[in-house]
């Protein structure tokens, strides 16, 4: 089952994507491209495009690196798409840096990353970064930041964990004796639709509804206000 996360850092990818130019001699590089989700989105856009991640876990992947040593020339990339990567880096300063320093001048990043989110891929998950500590990562390394997206406000983090409760529930419930039968039928016959389903309205009411930002910390005024929570952000920033 595909989570709202998914679902809205697709979209807001997308959205910036298709709005970048398309160069004849352009480079993108895809960093910490994993199974490779979002290659539809930048097929055919550019002549060169680099698949990199730590380990293979694609066989389209064509390089092998660490993003905090990326064994790139200087300024010879014009797009970089840096997706829920950097809380995993020891040194998320020393990979923005290495951003910076191998994106061509005018060149562009597009970095998502969590917020209130589980911890994953432990233990390998080392940071949760606001969106004033983003700022202040891209100002040290030389990036303006464009745009700003928050994926979701505390209404998206309600509905995320009450489907990690009901999925724990149901999982839990399958353990048990006599009762395990009647909870499989039920998880499998009723849960994954009916979350699936939640999971498309929370999605495009994010879309819909949801306000992108153009500067980070607008809308944050005041104690308790509702967007001070969000599940996570995706941003655009460009190398001038």
């Amino acid at each position: 089952m595909k989570s709202f996360n998914y679902y809205y850092i697709n979209y807001c990818i997308k959205k910036i994507i298709d709005g970048l130019p398309s160069l004849e001699n352009g480079v993108f590089l895809d960093l910490g491209c994993g199974g490779r989700p979002y290659h539809k989105y930048y097929e055919g856009m550019y002549p060169t495009v680099i698949e990199a991640d730590y380990e293979k876990r694609s066989n389209e992947i064509n390089l092998i690196l660490d993003a905090q040593k990326i064994p790139l020339k200087d300024s010879t990339v014009d797009v970089i798409l840096f997706s829920e990567v950097i809380e995993h880096l020891p040194d998320h300063r020393l990979a923005m840096d290495e951003i910076t320093r191998v994106l061509k001048d005018g060149g562009f990043l597009i970095i998502t990353w969590p917020f209130m989110f589980s911890m994953h891929e432990l233990p390998w998950d080392y940071y949760r970064i606001t969106e004033y500590g983003m700022k202040k990562l891209s100002d040290d390394a030389g990036l303006h930041l464009l745009r700003l997206y928050r994926r979701g406000g505390v209404f998206s983090l309600f509905f995320v964990l009450v489907i990690q409760i009901i999925l724990f529930g149901l999982a839990f419930f399958e353990r048990v004796p006599l009762l395990g039968m009647l909870f499989r039928f039920i998880n499998r016959a009723f849960s994954y639709p009916v979350l699936s389903l939640g999971n498309s309205i929370i999605s495009i009411l994010a879309h819909r509804l949801g306000k992108p930002v153009s500067e980070y910390g607008e809308g944050l005024s005041g104690v308790g206000h509702l967007r001070l929570w969000t599940l996570g952000y995706v941003a655009l920033m460009k190398k001038t």
